[in-house]
């Protein structure tokens, strides 16, 4: 069963079989109040095959990343989201996001932000700011936004070029937006060449991890052994027991591309 770790997006899944497709759907969970919100899509996850799809254990014993948290976790915000509702009150759910220029603009997952009514960014150390979308990529689930902010930390882009199967990796995220800062977890690259698909989604190349990612770390960083960004997170595999070790990102190289489009249009 997968989840999509959003500020409010769960994917509960109709089966499991990782030697085929497995077909899950969306529900909007925001917060806790939207979990009432009937299923509104799914979405297929597959191989795209080759060496670089086939899984691997494997386990990465007691690994110092205080380095690698310290350098990054200014670097990924808190998205806070709010969405009109008719009735007493509106519904209020958070994600993740990563700065990627000392001009203000950060990207994150495109289901945190798609059809909501206000968006604000909060910092490292609490500073919340107003968050204009500067533009939303619905096939990719990317989505740039913008903040008028000083004394920015902007993540520093790695690659997945020569990226394999055990290689070290490091999550980085804020799950709820929880004070104390981003959440960090570290595992390794569980496969590599992942799809996860459906009409109105078409992710491929996608990593999975064994990384903790929690729900509301949509839009956070998957990084590699030295701290640079080599994916977006943007699903979790959870069963009737919890979290199972199965986590997903978006390939870097898609993030830059997609970024760079949405910038220019």
């Amino acid at each position: 069963i997968l989840v999509a770790v959003v500020a409010g997006v769960a994917l509960v899944a109709a089966g499991m079989m990782w030697s085929g497709r497995v077909t899950i759907d969306l529900v909007p969970a925001a917060t806790s109040e939207l979990l009432t919100v009937p299923a509104v899509t799914s979405v297929a996850v597959s191989s795209d095959g080759g060496e670089g799809a086939t899984a691997a254990t494997a386990t990465t014993g007691m690994v110092d990343v205080s380095d690698i948290a310290a350098d990054v976790v200014d670097s990924v915000v808190t998205i806070n989201v709010t969405i009109d509702v008719r009735g007493p009150g509106d519904i209020t759910g958070s994600g993740s996001g990563i700065i990627v220029d000392g001009d203000g603009t950060i990207v994150t997952n495109a289901h945190v932000v798609d059809g909501v009514s206000t968006v604000t960014v909060t910092l490292t150390g609490e500073a919340t700011h107003a968050a204009a979308v500067v533009g939303i990529d619905t096939i990719h689930d990317l989505a740039v936004l913008a903040i008028d902010a000083d004394g920015l930390s902007p993540i520093t882009l790695g690659t997945t070029d020569g990226l394999e199967v055990g290689n070290p990796v490091v999550a980085v995220g804020n799950p709820f937006g929880l004070e104390g800062g981003p959440l960090v977890t570290t595992g390794i690259v569980s496969a590599l060449g992942r799809v996860l698909e459906d009409s109105d989604v078409s992710l491929h190349g996608i990593i999975q991890t064994d990384a903790a990612i929690t729900e509301c770390s949509s839009g956070g960083a998957l990084l590699d052994g030295e701290g640079r960004l080599i994916g977006v997170t943007t699903a979790v595999g959870v069963s009737n027991v919890g979290i199972e070790g199965i986590g997903f990102a978006i390939p870097v190289e898609t993030v830059s591309s997609v970024v760079a489009a949405l910038l220019t249009d």
